[in-house]
């Protein structure tokens, strides 16, 4: 059984990430489990690659249905070898023989594609966070939306080296739309809410997808700062602030007011006569 691997590069809507990544574990979470164990097979896979197969086709339901335990079996290649045996084994049972698939039954049945697919609508379901490279950890993004961009894929082959066999590399291309802001699933009544601008983009996604039809590119925007500013009315973050004080309250009874009404009063017409 030959080794596969597929590298997922994508470009984002904000201005402030201008170039080309690679989707790695890391970019889909920050569990630490996560990250040891790429970490530990990173060097038997070329760089920025997961684990992939082009033989069979496999749906959401065959993957682990939490992503963390989704990009653990996709960093593994012993742990991913017996997930694919199993796989072919449940194909066995149903068929009653052993599977078997040709290349050109591979490409008729767009196996490929098909598993692509599956792994795209995982990694960029709607309101997956997104950890890009250089960002806080603690302030990741959310998927707002994706495209796979012409739904296509180049293959080249990586030579042997002293960790790895040859590999088959699948390649694709995502455009990413993220949010800064927490993202959940929209139903009719939020959709309903919406301003009409992005109501309007919203649908004509859906009917896009929904007759293959061109989605059109994302709008660039800028990151918003979420730093404390520098400077603030009463002068600068980390000095001395003035100690304010209440003032006293002085309470007279009326008959010491009137008093001192009268003094004032006398007092100003003997300024005025002089």
């Amino acid at each position: 059984m030959s080794l596969t691997v597929i590298e997922i590069n994508f470009s984002t809507n904000f201005y402030e990430y201008p170039m080309t990544y690679q989707y790695t574990p890391t970019t889909g979470s920050n569990n630490i489990g996560v990250s040891k164990i790429y970490s530990k097979y990173e060097s038997q896979l070329p760089k920025d690659t997961l684990l992939f197969t082009d033989i069979v086709k496999l749906d959401k339901s065959d993957y682990p249905p939490n992503l963390a335990d989704l990009l653990n079996l996709l960093s593994s290649p012993n742990a991913f070898l017996v997930f694919l045996q199993d796989k072919l084994k449940k194909e066995k049972r149903k068929t009653g023989k052993s599977y078997s698939v040709t290349n050109n039954e591979r490409i008729t049945r767009k196996i490929t594609e098909f598993n692509i697919d599956t792994l795209l609508k995982i990694f960029f379901k709607f309101g997956n966070k997104i950890y890009l490279p250089g960002g806080d950890k603690n302030r990741p993004y959310t998927v707002d939306d994706y495209t796979w961009v012409r739904n296509g894929y180049s293959e080249s082959n990586v030579s042997a080296s002293s960790t790895h066999p040859d590999i088959t590399k699948i390649s694709v291309m995502v455009n990413l739309k993220l949010n800064q802001e927490p993202q959940k699933a929209v139903n009719m009544e939020e959709l309903k809410k919406m301003d009409c601008k992005s109501r309007r983009n919203r649908i004509s996604r859906i009917y896009s997808a929904l007759r293959n039809k061109p989605i059109p590119g994302y709008k660039k925007e800028y990151i918003k700062k979420t730093t404390p500013a520098m400077w603030r009315t009463g002068g600068h973050i980390g000095g001395r602030r003035k100690k304010r004080t209440k003032r006293k309250r002085y309470t007279y009874s009326k008959k010491s007011r009137k008093s001192n009404t009268r003094k004032r009063r006398y007092k100003k017409r003997r300024n005025i006569n002089k």
